[in-house]
């Protein structure tokens, strides 16, 4: 079903000029914390606890925003299908293309750096909820909700979702391969999301897609070990 402007224009915590701020505000502190992550790797496991805590309850704060995200059984199963497909593109082109990945995540092992059970239980949960579930939310609402219709037109709020045009796909999804070491699978990942954004007009589908991927990825990296795609 397609969405109309008033399908995404009900009342919110936040007065309409400034409600962009509730798409913005857990991102960019999930982007302050990784750089703190990066530069404080002796203390990552607390470091990225706290990013996990943190954005968290940025999201829970800024839930208006979640009217965006509605369950639509019909998009299930092809979002969970190109959410595994991509995934399987993702580890392929970092892995075999050259020159694909710019730079390098922190690595962290945590059969080899956490020595106590509990700790590290405690730690792999975090991260796979982190991985799996808050970021998907926080990223679809940020990069496909607010800024893929921002680049479109500035009264993006009366833009259904996933009417774009081609020039804010291209920006967005360059932008998006920026944020990633693994640029080119990332690049790659940003059209191909948001054209199922397009095809099916519901971020549920995208939240799907990128919850499977990250998930199987995360899955990917315990059963390998290869902790660079940590």
């Amino acid at each position: 079903m397609t969405q109309t402007p008033s399908d995404i224009s009900e009342p919110s915590a936040a007065p309409s000029g400034q409600r962009w701020l509730l798409y913005v505000i857990p991102m960019a502190a999930f982007l302050a914390v990784s750089y703190l992550e990066s530069r404080l790797t002796a203390h990552y496991v607390w470091v990225y606890t706290g990013k996990v805590a943190l954005v968290s309850l940025l999201l829970f704060a800024c839930r208006s925003v979640w009217q965006d995200i509605r369950f639509e059984a019909r998009t299930l199963l092809p979002a969970a299908l190109a959410g595994a497909a991509m995934l399987t593109v993702w580890v392929a082109v970092s892995r075999w293309v050259p020159y694909a990945v710019f730079g390098q995540r922190v690595g962290f092992d945590p059969f080899r750096q956490i020595e106590s059970d509990w700790q590290r239980i405690f730690f792999l949960c975090v991260r796979l909820y982190g991985l799996a579930l808050m970021v998907p939310v926080m990223e679809e609402l940020f990069w496909r909700s607010f800024l893929l219709r921002y680049f479109t037109d500035s009264r993006w709020e009366d833009i259904p979702l996933g009417t774009f045009s081609w020039s804010a796909l291209l920006i967005v999804s360059a932008i998006f391969a920026a944020m990633h070491p693994e640029w080119l699978a990332a690049l790659l990942y940003g059209i191909a999301i948001a054209l199922l954004l397009k095809q099916t007009r519901s971020l549920f589908a995208c939240v799907v897609m990128h919850a499977v991927t990250n998930l199987g990825l995360g899955i990917y990296v315990l059963a390998t070990q290869d902790w660079k795609f940590w």
